[in-house]
C-alpha cells in the first residue's frame, strides 16, 4: 500500500498543475468564491469545509427558488383551468358549426348554379352590346353621313362616321366567312349602301369647296384635304376630284393671266404686264415670272390635296394636274414670246431672251421636279426658237460681212465693222458669265460642260470674223497681211480671255497667232538679210556642193562676201522693223523683234560657221579676217537677240 500512495498524490499533483486558471469560467468561480469568506474568514479550516458550505449554500437557494414559484404555479393552474373551460366552448362550437354546414350545403349549390346562369346572361348581354357597338351606326352617325360634312365641327362628325363604316365592313369580312355568314352579308350590304351616299355627299361637298378657294391664294384647310384624301378610297370619286380641281384652277388661271396682261395687279400694282411690251426682255420675263409665282402657289395647293407621300404614280398625277391647270396660259404665253422672237431684236437682247428661257427651263424642272410636261416642254421650245432666233441674227451680220469684207484700216488695225462685232461678242459672254455666277437653274456643270455649252456661239462669232478678215487681207503682201489678221485676232482674243469656258478658242486663237507672228518673224528676217545681199549668200552655202569650195561659186569671191557683210553690218546699227510697230499687242511687238533677231543672228552664225571652215570655203584666213568683223556672239549683242 506504501507505494500506492505517492502514485496518487502524484496524480492529483498532477491534475492540479494541468489546471487552467486563466479560463473565464474558472476566473468567473473563482470571484464568486472569493465572496463566501471575508479577509478574516479565509483560514484553512474554512477551505476544509469549502464542500459542505457549497452543498448548503446550494440547498438554500434550491429553497428559495421553490417559495418564489409557488405564486406562479397557482396562476399557472389557474390559466390551465380556464383553457380548459375555452376548449369545451370551442367542441360545443365545432358541433354547431357542422350542423349549420349540413344544412346549408343544398343552400350553396343551388346559388352557385344561379350565379353560373347569370353570369352567362351577362356575358351574353356584353356580348351583344359590343356586337351592336362594332357594327351599328348611332342616329347622329347616319344623319352625318346622309348630310355631308358640316362647317361647324369641319366634317368631324361626318368623318368619324365615315370611318366607322368603312371599319363595319371590313369586320363584315370576318363574319362572312364564320357560321354568321348570312348576318355578315346583310351587315355588308347596309354599309356598302352608307358608305356610297356618304362618298356622294363627301363629293359633292369637295366639288364645292374646290370653286369656293380663293382664286390667287387657294388655301386647302384640313376638311378639304382629309376629303380628298377619303376619295382616294373611291377611285372613281378621286379622279373626279381632281378633274374638278384642274377644271375650275385652269379657267381662274387662265383669266388670271389675261387680266396680269391686260390690267394688271389690284388698283393697278403691279402695272399690266403688256405695258413693258417695248421692252423685250423685261416682257418676257415678267410672264414667266409672274406664271413661276403662280405654279408655286398651285404646286402648293395640289400636293397637300393630293399628298403623294412616297408614291410615284400620284406625285407624277400630281405634276399632270399642274400642267393641266396651266394649259389655258400656254397659248397668250407662247403667242406672244413667239412675237418678240419674230421682230428679230438686236443680237444682244436675243441672246438674253434665249438665256432668261433657258433660265427658267431649268427653274420649272426644278419646281416641279421633272424633265418633261407641258410647261417645261412649252418653255423649252420657246427657248430653242429663242436660241434659233439668237444664231439667226449671228449669221445675218457675219452674212454680211462677209459678202462685203471691211477695208482694212491705213494702220492694219481692226475694222470699225469688226470692233462692233467683237464688242457684242463681249457683252454676250458678260451676260452668259453673270448668268452662270447667279446660279443658273439651267444645270450648269464642269467648266468643260459650260465650255462645251457655249462653243456654238464662239464658233458662230469667230469663223465667220476669221474668213472675213483673211479676206480682208487677201489684197496685201504676206507681211502686211500678218500685220492685219494678228491684229484682229489679238481684238477677238482679248474679249475671251476672262472667262474658263472660252479657254479652247483662246488656245486656238493663240496657236493662230503664233503662226502668223512666224511669218511675219520670217518675212522681216528674210527682208533685212535681203537688203544687204546675205540671203543671196546663205541659200548659196545651204545649196553648194560640200565637196565644191564656196569661194569658186558664182557671187562667193571675197570681194561680193565684203560688200554684203559690209552692208550687213551697217544694217546691224540702224536695224528697223516698221511692220512690228503696227502691231497692236505691246507683248507681241517685242516678241516678234526678239525672234527676227534671234533669226538673223542665227542665220549669220550658220554663215559665219561655213566661211570659217577653211576647206569648204576655200579661203586663207587673213582674207577672213579682213571680211569677218564681228563673230555670232557679237552681232546677237548688236541686235540684241
Amino acid at each position: 500500500m506504501a507505494p500506492a500512495a505517492p502514485a496518487l498524490l502524484k496524480r492529483k499533483l498532477a491534475k492540479i498543475q494541468n489546471m487552467r486558471t486563466d479560463t473565464p469560467a474558472m476566473l468567473e468561480a473563482l470571484d464568486a468564491l472569493s465572496t463566501f469568506y471575508s479577509p478574516t474568514e479565509n483560514n484553512l479550516e474554512a477551505r476544509r469545509n469549502l464542500r459542505g458550505d457549497l452543498e448548503s449554500r446550494g440547498l438554500m437557494l434550491v429553497d428559495k427558488f421553490i417559495g418564489e414559484f409557488e405564486p406562479i404555479q397557482s396562476r399557472i393552474d389557474l390559466v390551465s383551468k380556464n383553457v380548459k373551460e375555452v376548449h369545451d366552448i370551442c367542441d360545443m362550437l365545432t358541433e354547431k358549426l357542422n350542423t349549420s354546414a349540413s344544412k346549408t350545403n343544398e343552400f350553396a349549390k343551388q346559388a352557385k348554379t344561379l350565379a353560373n346562369k347569370r353570369a352567362q346572361f351577362v356575358e351574353r348581354a356584353n356580348v351583344m352590346d359590343d356586337f351592336l357597338k362594332r357594327f351599328k351606326l348611332s342616329e347622329n352617325q347616319l344623319n352625318a353621313l346622309s348630310g355631308g360634312p358640316q362647317d361647324q365641327d369641319g366634317g368631324a362628325m361626318f368623318f368619324s362616321a365615315l370611318e366607322d363604316v368603312q371599319r363595319i365592313r371590313d369586320e363584315c369580312q370576318d363574319l362572312i366567312s364564320s357560321q354568321f355568314q348570312s348576318t355578315g352579308l346583310e351587315l355588308f350590304d347596309a354599309m356598302a349602301s352608307f358608305q356610297e351616299q356618304a362618298y356622294e355627299q363627301l363629293y359633292g361637298w369637295v366639288r364645292a369647296q374646290c370653286i369656293g378657294l380663293d382664286a390667287e391664294f387657294p388655301d386647302a384647310d384640313e376638311a378639304l384635304q382629309k376629303g380628298i384624301k377619303t376619295l382616294a378610297q373611291a377611285p372613281a370619286y378621286y379622279e373626279h376630284a381632281r378633274d374638278c380641281i384642274v377644271e375650275t384652277r385652269s379657267t381662274s388661271m387662265a383669266t388670271r393671266f389675261a387680266f396680269a396682261l391686260t390690267h394688271g395687279g389690284p388698283h393697278g400694282n403691279p402695272r399690266p404686264i403688256e405695258m413693258h411690251a417695248h421692252d423685250p426682255l423685261r416682257y418676257v420675263g415678267d410672264m414667266l415670272a409672274w406664271i413661276h409665282k403662280s405654279m408655286a402657289v398651285e404646286k402648293s395647293l395640289v400636293f397637300r390635296l393630293f399628298a403623294p407621300g412616297e408614291d410615284a404614280e400620284i406625285k407624277a398625277a400630281n405634276v399632270e394636274t399642274l400642267n393641266s391647270i396651266f394649259k389655258g396660259v400656254v397659248p397668250p404665253l407662247v403667242g406672244r414670246v413667239e412675237q418678240v422672237l419674230h421682230s428679230f431684236p438686236p443680237l444682244v437682247l436675243a441672246f438674253k431672251i434665249c438665256n432668261l428661257l433657258e433660265f427658267y427651263v431649268g427653274t420649272f424642272k426644278l419646281l416641279l421636279d421633272t424633265p418633261t410636261g407641258l410647261v417645261v416642254d412649252t418653255i423649252q421650245g420657246l427657248q430653242k426658237e429663242a436660241s434659233g432666233t439668237f444664231f439667226s441674227i449671228v449669221q445675218s451680220h457675219c452674212d454680211k460681212l462677209l459678202a462685203s469684207p471691211p477695208a482694212y484700216p491705213r494702220d492694219l488695225s481692226v475694222a470699225l465693222e469688226v470692233n462692233e462685232l467683237i464688242r457684242r461678242l463681249g457683252e454676250i459672254l458678260v451676260v452668259h458669265n453673270e448668268a452662270m455666277a447667279s446660279g443658273d437653274a439651267s444645270g450648269i456643270g464642269s467648266t468643260q460642260d459650260r465650255e462645251e455649252r457655249f462653243a456654238p456661239i464662239l464658233d458662230a462669232f469667230i469663223d465667220p470674223l476669221l474668213a472675213m478678215c483673211r479676206q480682208s487681207a487677201s489684197g496685201l503682201d504676206r507681211s502686211d497681211a500678218a500685220v492685219y489678221i494678228v491684229n484682229n485676232m489679238v481684238a477677238i482674243q482679248s474679249s475671251l480671255t476672262r472667262y474658263d469656258f472660252t479657254v479652247s478658242w483662246v488656245q486656238r486663237l493663240t496657236t493662230e497667232i503664233g503662226d502668223w507672228v512666224d511669218v511675219l518673224v520670217k518675212e522681216q528676217s528674210d527682208n533685212i538679210l535681203r537688203h544687204s545681199a546675205m540671203a543671196e549668200k546663205i541659200e548659196c552655202i545651204e545649196r553648194a556642193d560640200p565637196s565644191t569650195p564656196l569661194v569658186s561659186q558664182p557671187g562667193m569671191d571675197i570681194e561680193s562676201l565684203r560688200s554684203a557683210l559690209d552692208s550687213f553690218y551697217k544694217s546691224l546699227f540702224s536695224l528697223v522693223m516698221p511692220e512690228f510697230d503696227r502691231l497692236t499687242s505691246p507683248r507681241l511687238r517685242a516678241s516678234a523683234r526678239n525672234a527676227t533677231a534671234q533669226t538673223i543672228a542665227n542665220s549669220y552664225e550658220a554663215f559665219y560657221n561655213a566661211v570659217m571652215d577653211k576647206e569648204r570655203s576655200g579661203i586663207d584666213e587673213a582674207s577672213l579676217k579682213g571680211i569677218l568683223l564681228h563673230n555670232p556672239q557679237q552681232v546677237r549683242q548688236l541686235v540684241d537677240a
